[in-house]
């Protein structure tokens, strides 16, 4: 991949230069490669997320 942008990038092997991604999941990354986030903020987003879902959830029942 070349100057490109996604939202999603997923495989085992990335060779990119100059790319930009929202969300990032490879196993070996070579190049220049920008993403939103890593895997410590996604995991965060989606404990966050889960719970909001969670609490919603519980007062609907309500």
């Amino acid at each position: 991949m070349k100057q490109s942008a996604s939202c999603i990038i997923a495989a085992r092997d990335i060779k990119a230069e100059n790319t930009r991604s929202i969300f990032l999941l490879a196993g070996n990354v070579e190049g220049n490669v920008q993403t939103v986030f890593d895997w410590k903020s996604t995991l965060s987003l989606g404990a966050v997320v889960g719970g909001l879902i969670g609490f919603l959830s519980l007062l609907k029942k309500r």
